[in-house]
């Protein structure tokens, strides 16, 4: 069925008088390339945090290494 519109405003489906479904599917130019951008900051989002957590846990661990050492002398 082709799609065409109305005074510029509104869709028209020509049909044949009777019942109809009409079901209706719009996808926005740009759409996918935005929902992989999304993800890849979701994903790069949750990686800094994965990181970040695991330095300062490092760091911390030294830290106590050190205070042991220290208090051992």
């Amino acid at each position: 069925m082709e799609i065409s519109s109305y005074q510029d405003a509104f869709i028209l489906l020509p049909m044949a008088p009777g019942t109809h479904t009409v079901e209706l599917t719009f996808v926005p130019n740009g759409m996918g390339i935005g929902v992989i951008i999304s993800a890849l900051g979701v994903f790069f989002s949750v990686a800094l945090i994965v990181v970040t957590r695991k330095k300062h846990q490092e760091r911390k661990a030294e830290e106590e290494i050190k205070l042991d050492r220290e208090e051992d002398s």
